[in-house]
Order: structure tokens, then C-alpha cells, then sequence
């Protein structure tokens, strides 16, 4: 099972938003940071790329064998426990965060069937560190959702956004 820590909209996403849509004052702001952050969830499932850093957990079924895991990418891995979050021992798992960024984990010593195991990863520290076209995308999709916000359809996705999504796209085959 994998948790992600919440998606925060910054300032400057919202504000952003704001420029593309031409909007002044702060009165949409909730509104325009609460599709920010759906705006980045969809990209995020749809790249296979975390894009701001932030927090995962993920609970792993215990294994002498390297365990993927499923975030990417990994920025670092902060500790391993039981599910009831009691710490394992250092000695007792190794970890691993390849040059390609993914995060691996194994047991090295007899340990309870399942661990979890957090760690930090995103591709950008800010929302301004976000690849152009990324972020010019998730832009697009707010301003779409946005303006589109009382039809019943809700739009889809614009082809535009999925252009610009698809240049990042991470695919990874079991």
C-alpha cells in the first residue's frame, strides 16, 4: 500500500492559474488551489512521475529480495519499520536509490512479514522547478477544469495537456 502526502498548491501555482486565466484579486484562489492540486494528482497518474518532493509510506510484503518501490523519483529513504512503525534495526535492511532514481529495499535478517518504509520523492523541489511543459500543462488543465466548471461533461483532458504529458511519460513494465 502506498501513501502519498498531500499535494500542496504554492503561491506561485496559483498565481500561475490566475495569469493564464487573467483573473485579479484572491477570490478564486481556494477555488484555483484545489484544482492545482487535482491538476498535479492527474499528472502525476498519468507521467508516473511524483512531481513536487514530498512524503511517501509504503507498506511492503518483507523480503530477502530487492523491493521496488513505487513512487519515483526517489529523493531519499528515511526509514524502515514494522507497520506499527516501530524502527527496525539499521542492520536488519538494506536500501538502494539508483542513479535512475528508484528506490529499492530488502531485509537482511529475519524480520516480520510486512515493513513500511518512507521516503521522500518528486522530480522538482517547487513548483517552479517543474519542467516547463509539465507545469505549463497542469496550468492549461486548471484554466480547462476552470472555465468548464459548470458543464456536466467536465471536458476530459484537452489535447494539448496530454501532449505535453506524454513527452514526460515514465512507463515501467512489471
Amino acid at each position: 500500500m502506498l501513501t502519498s502526502y498531500p499535494i500542496v498548491a504554492s503561491a506561485e501555482s496559483v498565481d500561475a492559474a490566475k495569469t493564464w486565466l487573467r483573473l485579479d484579486g484572491d477570490a478564486d484562489d481556494p477555488v484555483l488551489a484545489a484544482l492545482i492540486v487535482a491538476a498535479t494528482a492527474q499528472c502525476e497518474s498519468f507521467t508516473g512521475i511524483a512531481q513536487v518532493e514530498r512524503s511517501f509510506a509504503e507498506t511492503l510484503d518483507a523480503s530477502a529480495q530487492w523491493a521496488r518501490l513505487r513512487a519515483w523519483p526517489v529523493v531519499s529513504i528515511t526509514g524502515v519499520a514494522t507497520p506499527a512503525d516501530v524502527a527496525l534495526p539499521v542492520d536488519s535492511y538494506a536500501i538502494d536509490i539508483g542513479t535512475d532514481g528508484v528506490g529499492r529495499v530488502r531485509l537482511t535478517t529475519a524480520a516480520p512479514q510486512r515493513v513500511k518504509v518512507t521516503y521522500r520523492a518528486g522530480a522538482a523541489a517547487s513548483w517552479a522547478e517543474i519542467a516547463e511543459p509539465v507545469r505549463q500543462a497542469i496550468v492549461e488543465l486548471v484554466a480547462h477544469r476552470y472555465e468548464g466548471r459548470d458543464r456536466a461533461d467536465g471536458g476530459g483532458l484537452p489535447d494539448g495537456v496530454v501532449a505535453m504529458w506524454r513527452a514526460a511519460r515514465r512507463m515501467v513494465l512489471s
